[in-house]
């Protein structure tokens, strides 16, 4: 609830402050303001995780839910006009402030976009939570070239060479990591960073 008091105020000062009638008065209940604090992160090769609090209106009632949808399209009209997948989260009265889901399923190396809405009595949030940056790919480590050739060049070099790797994890490979070891010589190690 509120209170209201007005006060006229000239180059002498304000007035005595009135109180309003009704003096105090609540917002009328209304649907929520959108989730916070959306973070989107990596959870696998084959999954998401989104993590979120509640929104800064509840709307004047409690959350009861909140619903979690991503696509492959900004727009999220991938499946005839709606999204890729959608979960509704249902929150005890207690909440769960941060929230966190996992969507599953997913592609690797895929980009995914992610909204939430917020629940109460009155419907879902006109507007959803969008995290930032929007989208993320499920991805994981890449794996080591199929092969390396090691050839001598002289008394002082050896040239090595590898193709690309078969599998980039999902994400772009930028670099490749060479070591090398002189054998017999425990603290011989080098490494180099060859970048793609």
């Amino acid at each position: 609830e509120y209170y209201f008091r007005v006060s006229a105020c000239n180059m002498l000062g304000c007035s005595p402050p009135r109180d309003s009638v009704p003096n105090k008065l609540a917002p009328l209940k209304q649907k929520p303001s959108a989730p916070t604090n959306i973070i989107l992160s990596v959870h696998s090769d084959q999954s998401l995780s989104v993590t979120f609090s509640d929104p800064i209106s509840n709307g004047g009632d409690a959350i009861t839910k909140y619903k979690i949808e991503w696509d492959t399209n900004a727009l999220f009209t991938s499946k005839n006009s709606s999204s890729l997948g959608a979960y509704s989260k249902i929150v005890s009265s207690q909440g769960c402030n941060p929230c966190n889901h996992v969507i599953y399923a997913l592609v690797k190396g895929t980009h995914y976009f992610v909204r939430i809405y917020a629940y109460n009595a009155f419907g879902y949030s006109h507007f959803a939570g969008i995290p930032s940056p929007n989208s993320e790919s499920p991805k994981t480590r890449a794996s080591p070239p199929s092969h390396i050739t090691v050839v001598p060049e002289s008394r002082e070099s050896i040239s090595v060479s590898f193709p690309p790797t078969d599998d980039n994890g999902g994400g772009e490979v930028t670099k490749y990591k060479i070591e090398w070891e002189w054998m017999g010589n425990p603290t011989g190690k080098s490494t180099a960073n060859l970048y793609a």
